[in-house]
C-alpha cells in the first residue's frame, strides 16, 4: 500500500455522498450507522503515475484503523465512543500515522480526506461528534475529522500523548486553527512544550492569553528566521504577560 494513493471524491460527489448519509439512504446507512464504500462512479486518481488503493486495500486499512480503535468503541447496541474524546482522537492520530502513507501533496487535496472520511470509514466523524452529521467533519477541509488526527499528529508527534495531562482539545485548537501560528509548525510545538511544562492550576485559561500575546509578541516578524532559543523567549515573555491578565 506504500505505492499507492487514496482515490479522490470530487467535492460534488463528495456533496452527494455527505446528503445520502445524512438522509439515511439504504445504500449508506444500514439502520443503526453508516457503512462503508470502497468505490464511486465519479472518483478520480491522483494522477501521479502511482495507482490508487485497490478495494482490497482499503478494506484492510479500515480494518487496521479500527482495530487499533477497538478499546475506544462499543461495537455494540448502542454504538458509542467508550473513552474520553481526548484518548480517542490520539489513538486515533497514532493510527493514521501508522498505516497511512500520504505525501504532502496528497495530505494538502480536500478530495482524499473526503473519500477516506465518507466512503471508507464513515462512522468515525459520526461518532467523534456525536452521531451528528456536521459536513466539515466529513468533508475534506481543514476540520476534516481525519485530517485534523494526521496533521496533528505531523507537527506534534508523540507531545500528543507527553505527561499526565495532555494538550486539551481547546488547547490545540488554539494552537492550529489561529493562522499565523498555524503557518510556523516549530512554534506550534515549541508554544506545546510551553504549555505541557507548565504548572499552572488554570490552564485553560492561561493557554488562551497565552495564544493572544504570542500573536501580538510575533506581529509581523519573520518567525522562520528565529531560533528555537529565541521562539522561546517570545513564548516566555508572551507567558509573563498571560499570567498578569490572570
Amino acid at each position: 500500500m506504500r505505492n499507492s494513493r487514496i482515490p479522490l471524491l470530487p467535492k460534488y460527489a463528495a456533496l452527494e455522498v455527505f446528503e445520502s448519509l445524512r438522509n439515511g439512504t439504504e445504500h449508506y446507512w444500514d439502520g443503526r450507522k453508516p457503512i462503508p464504500n470502497f468505490r464511486h462512479e465519479a472518483q478520480r486518481s491522483f494522477g501521479s503515475g502511482q495507482g490508487d488503493y485497490s478495494v482490497q486495500a482499503l478494506r484492510e486499512l479500515r480494518a487496521s484503523i479500527l482495530g487499533d480503535l477497538d478499546d475506544h468503541l462499543d461495537s455494540a447496541e448502542n454504538y458509542r465512543i467508550v473513552t474520553s474524546t481526548g484518548d480517542f482522537d490520539r489513538r486515533l492520530s497514532l493510527s493514521l500515522n501508522e498505516h497511512l502513507q500520504m505525501t504532502a501533496i496528497e495530505s494538502s487535496n480536500a478530495d482524499s480526506w473526503a473519500f477516506l472520511s465518507l466512503l471508507v470509514l464513515p462512522e468515525i466523524p459520526w461518532l467523534r461528534y456525536g452521531k451528528r452529521f456536521s459536513e466539515a467533519r466529513f468533508l475534506g477541509g481543514q476540520r476534516n475529522v481525519f485530517r485534523v488526527a494526521w496533521e496533528r499528529w505531523g507537527v506534534l508527534g508523540d507531545l500528543l500523548s507527553y505527561g499526565t495531562k495532555p494538550l486539551s482539545e481547546d488547547e490545540l485548537v488554539g494552537l492550529f486553527e489561529r493562522s499565523r501560528m498555524a503557518r510556523n509548525e516549530r512554534l506550534i510545538r515549541r508554544l506545546a512544550v510551553h504549555i505541557l511544562e507548565s504548572k499552572i492550576s488554570n490552564r485553560s485559561e492561561y493557554v488562551r492569553k497565552l495564544n493572544i500575546e504570542v500573536v501580538m509578541e510575533t506581529g509581523t516578524s519573520l518567525l522562520d528566521a528565529l531560533t528555537d532559543d529565541e521562539l522561546d523567549s517570545v513564548i516566555i515573555r508572551a507567558g509573563a504577560r498571560a499570567k498578569q491578565r490572570m
